[in-house]
């Protein structure tokens, strides 16, 4: 797929790049998801969505995950975070 849909700051970098995707942009999307459900608040709430779009696709920057999120946690939102498409997990694997 391609063409931007969505809200910027749920976007995969690589949605945000204007460049194929697949549904790896779905598990980014589900990181982020996961992150916010835990600290309550909307991911780059400071910044605007040019602002979001440049720093994740091109800098790779994330939320930062607060100390109080379980460590397996964590590990799930960084894994599926990557900025690396191909080394996300797959939906099937996050439910393993």
């Amino acid at each position: 797929m391609t063409g931007n849909c969505g809200t910027v700051q749920w976007m995969a970098p690589e949605v945000l790049s204007n460049q194929q995707y697949s549904e790896a942009a779905d598990v980014y999307s589900f990181a982020i998801v996961l992150w916010e459900m835990f600290t309550a608040k909307c991911p780059f709430e400071t910044l605007s969505q040019v602002q979001v779009a440049v720093e994740v696709a091109h800098r790779g920057a994330r939320p930062e995950i607060p100390v109080f999120v379980p460590t397996d946690v964590q590990s799930i939102i960084r894994a599926c975070w990557n900025q690396e498409w191909t080394h996300r997990p797959s939906a099937e694997q996050i439910l393993m």
